[in-house]
C-alpha cells in the first residue's frame, strides 16, 4: 500500500504536468497553490482521505478526466463548473451533500455519484440508470427558461420575451 500523506513542498511549481495519479495514498489535503499546475488534464486522486479541495483548484484549466472517488469528500469547490474542459468526473463513495450548482456549466460524458449520501433517497435503479448514462450536457438556464415559458400561457411579445427566445 501507498503512504504519501502530503504532497512535497514546491510540487505545485510543476506547472507543466499534465497527469498525476496518486490514488491509493493517504492524502488528507491538497496545497492550496494547487491551482499553479494549470496544464494539468488528468487526476487521479481516488482511494486517499480528502475532505475538500482548495478553491484554487478550479484553476487547473486543462482538466478533462477527475477522479476523486473513495475519499470522504464532504464538499467541492463552488467553482467547479469553471473546469470547462472537464469531461469526466468521478465522485462515487464520498461524504457528499450536494453538488455546487456551477456543476451544470460542465459538459460532462461521464458522472459517477453514486455512495454519496445525497443519493440516499433514490431509487436502486434510479442510481444505476445515471452510472452508466453518458451525459452530454446539462440544459443551459436560456434552455430551462424556455421550457418553462413554453408550459406557461405567455404570448410572445417584443419586448417581454428576450429576441433570442422568439426567433
Amino acid at each position: 500500500a501507498n503512504t504519501i500523506t502530503h504532497l512535497p513542498e514546491g510540487f505545485c511549481l510543476l506547472t507543466n504536468l499534465l497527469s498525476l495519479y496518486v490514488g491509493n495514498n493517504r492524502l488528507s489535503s491538497l496545497p492550496e497553490e494547487f491551482g499553479n499546475l494549470s496544464h494539468l488534464n488528468e487526476l487521479d486522486l481516488s482511494n486517499n482521505e480528502l475532505t475538500g479541495l482548495p478553491e484554487s483548484f478550479v484553476k487547473c484549466a486543462a482538466l478533462e478526466r477527475l477522479w476523486l472517488s473513495k475519499n470522504r469528500l464532504k464538499y467541492l469547490p463552488s467553482r467547479i463548473g469553471w473546469l470547462s474542459r472537464l469531461s469526466e468526473l468521478h465522485v462515487q463513495d464520498n461524504e457528499l451533500r450536494y453538488l455546487p450548482l456551477s456543476v451544470q456549466r460542465l459538459r460532462l460524458y461521464t458522472l459517477t455519484s453514486n455512495g454519496n449520501p445525497f443519493l440516499s433517497f433514490w431509487s436502486k435503479a434510479a442510481i444505476r440508470k445515471m452510472e452508466y448514462k453518458v451525459y452530454e450536457s446539462f440544459p443551459s438556464l436560456q434552455e430551462l427558461a424556455a421550457r418553462a415559458i413554453m408550459k406557461l400561457p405567455i404570448l410572445p411579445q417584443k419586448g417581454v420575451l428576450p429576441n433570442s427566445f422568439l426567433d
